[in-house]
């Protein structure tokens, strides 16, 4: 079946144009904790984790040796150490040991006979600080025995000893891990197989192999290492390097999403100035070009371990975002339908129990009358996950097309229990309309009546790309006010507005309405947005922050920027547009963006949300821009 695929990879090279179908960014504030944002039941063989090869092989302690020193341009394939590498989003570790044991020198790192000055006991060190530090986190090591041929049984029973009675555990079982029972560990694996003493799963392939599949119990695994390139050029690693994450990507016949694949973007050759630098250059901003514009298939890239992981000089901070960035944002589970005309997302206390709720809502775009409909993601943990989600919940709903919707909560009624506040443009013939409603809620996930429709005054435009609405008291008057929010889409460049219905009654009704207010703004096309409220900068006024899904030719990009807000609804400063993200190919029906602390540090995250329409049924999902609604 392989040698089928590798058929298929090389006759889709020659001609056949695959269009990118999931093109993703970074999601975190550091590369420290970008696993906060995958999903718990997320097999480890099913998401992309970024490595380096020859992990210890960095330039500052390569100096510390002289034989070493005289020879760097060989040796030298990081620019950052270990903990370094940590700290920059680095996850999959080539940790290449030698071993004596009649000496009394244990485990050192070496690169063949170069001696890298750090041992064993450093790196449990630096494993055991950042792992404490982030509890979202997960390692993988890679141990393979370099420039020692002591008896394998022998390496792995004192290697084992050294990783007893730890403060985080070394993993070294044989079975493939969820992420949820990954954070927190290092889960080490071997490339010499040990007969008697447990090191994990063994993985191993024939040396210099452009392909390889093997298996150890319950793991199959497909490598690349095609390191010695002495005699072809770069761009031949590169094929390589695009098969084996193709075939990740697109996994076609493979029957499993256990199958770990892992693919080293490294080379040397043994001609002057063919430096492990030499193929950097070429191989990581290829693959990470790759990666973000042009791969197939879903995000599941598995492990790429490259060289000079975050170094801007060798593309290493490009290569490092592409391979973060394609981890999948949370799902939101049992979506339905294959078209909608907008949603929106809030996040708030329904039941009272001291943990937020997700409430996410969509119109429905059937032939014929459109729906619309909530449900609720229950009691976030410090990740951002719901425990459980509830049933779709309907929405008194009218008209048959609309161009934008969005969610808020408060209490409107007073009884201590949120209600809901939606929002939808309708577009009928002529210039469309802003429309709202109430739904009066109880502690579970019932409305126990919905108000009728309220129509915002003074709309313009006759085609909206996205709106939503957001609630706060912005005067300190001690009653909410609404803030609504839309992008017209004239001919020619977009543009955002927003204006202000001031204080909401316990009927849902405003006193009344400000002017439009008008956002700096950019591009031409959205295809949806959102705006939140709250107070960014520490001076106890409600800020804005808008959201928008920007729709140019090929994949979408999701911006946010924060308005800040003086107590009569003016915004005195707009901060520029900040990208968040790539959004997953070109196509999105709506998005929008809350905020709330998840993981309760006191800094305020920000919660964006958007609807992915592909070929087939609709999706949706949220993602966490941890601790960005906070000032900086």
């Amino acid at each position: 079946m392989w040698k089928v695929l590798a058929f298929v990879f090389f006759f889709t090279l020659s001609g056949i144009v695959w269009a990118p179908v999931a093109v993703y960014a970074d999601y975190s504030p550091s590369g420290k904790n970008w696993m906060k944002n995958l999903d718990d039941d997320l097999l480890i063989t099913q998401i992309t984790i970024p490595g380096t090869h020859d992990s210890a092989a960095d330039h500052d302690h390569c100096y510390e040796s002289v034989s070493c020193k005289d020879n760097h341009l060989m040796v030298v394939c990081q620019t950052s150490n270990i903990q370094g590498q940590m700290e920059m989003g680095v996850r999959f570790f080539d940790v290449r040991l030698a071993y004596d044991q009649h000496g009394d020198r244990g485990f050192e790192f070496h690169h063949k006979p170069y001696d890298l000055k750090q041992s064993i006991g450093d790196a449990i060190g630096w494993a055991e600080d950042f792992l404490k530090e982030n509890p979202s986190e997960f390692l993988i090591w890679l141990v393979k025995q370099e420039h020692t041929d002591e008896d394998a049984d022998a390496f792995w029973r004192d290697l084992s000893a050294e990783f007893t009675d730890r403060s985080i555990e070394f993993y070294s079982e044989k079975k493939i891990l969820t992420v949820r029972e990954a954070r927190g560990k290092v889960i080490v694996m071997a490339r010499n197989k040990s007969t008697e003493y447990p090191q994990g799963y063994h993985v191993e392939w024939p040396d210099n192999t452009q392909y390889y599949q093997g298996s150890d119990k319950d793991l199959t695994y497909v490598a690349e290492d095609h390191y010695s390139l002495n005699y072809v050029h770069t761009s031949t690693k590169f094929v390589d390097i695009r098969r084996n994450l193709f075939l990740a990507r697109s996994c076609l016949g493979c029957g499993s999403a256990d199958t770990l694949f892992i693919t080293f973007l490294s080379g040397e050759g043994d001609v002057a100035f063919k430096y492990p630098s030499h193929y950097a250059d070429y191989e990581n901003p290829h693959t990470a070009k790759w990666l973000t514009e042009d791969a197939a298939g879903g995000p599941r890239s598995g492990i790429i371990a490259m060289d000079f992981a975050g170094d801007e000089s060798h593309s290493g901070g490009y290569m490092l975002d592409a391979a973060i960035g394609q981890n999948p944002p949370h799902l939101v589970k049992g979506w339905f339908g294959d078209d909608n005309d907008g949603g929106g997302i809030t996040v708030t206390d329904i039941n009272n129990n001291g943990k937020p709720d997700l409430v996410v809502m969509s119109i429905d775009d059937p032939s014929g009358k459109n729906g619309g409909y909530y449900r609720i993601g229950w009691d976030l943990d410090a990740y951002g996950q719901a425990s459980s989600w509830g049933d779709h919940q309907s929405i008194p709903w009218w008209g048959d097309h609309q161009q934008g919707a969005g969610i808020t909560a408060a209490d409107v009624n007073g009884d201590h229990i949120p209600d809901l506040i939606v929002y939808m443009i309708d577009d009928s013939s002529g210039e469309n309309t802003g429309n709202y409603c109430i739904g009066y809620m109880d502690s579970t996930d019932n409305v126990s009546k919905w108000t009728d429709s309220y129509s915002i005054p003074g709309w313009f435009g006759d085609d909206n790309d996205g709106g939503g609405i957001t609630v706060a008291d912005i005067n300190g008057n001690g009653k909410p006010d609404l803030v609504a929010f839309s992008i017209d889409n004239p001919s020619g460049a977009n543009g955002g507005y927003y204006r202000i219905g001031w204080d909401l009654d316990d009927e849902g009704k405003t006193g009344n309405w400000s002017n439009h207010q008008s956002i700096p703004w950019q591009g031409d096309s959205q295809s949806g947005g959102g705006i939140t409220a709250a107070d960014v900068n520490g001076d106890h006024i409600p800020d804005l922050i808008v959201y928008m899904i920007d729709n140019p030719d090929g994949p979408n990009s999701g911006y946010y920027r924060i308005g800040y807000m003086d107590s009569k609804g003016s915004v005195t400063q707009w901060n520029d547009f900040e990208q968040d993200l790539q959004w997953i190919g070109g196509a999105n029906n709506g998005g929008g963006i809350t905020v709330e602390d998840i993981d309760k540090n006191g800094k305020l995250d920000l919660i964006v949300f958007m609807i992915y329409d592909p070929n087939g049924d609709n999706r949706g999902y949220y993602r966490i821009l941890w601790d960005e609604g906070s000032s900086k």
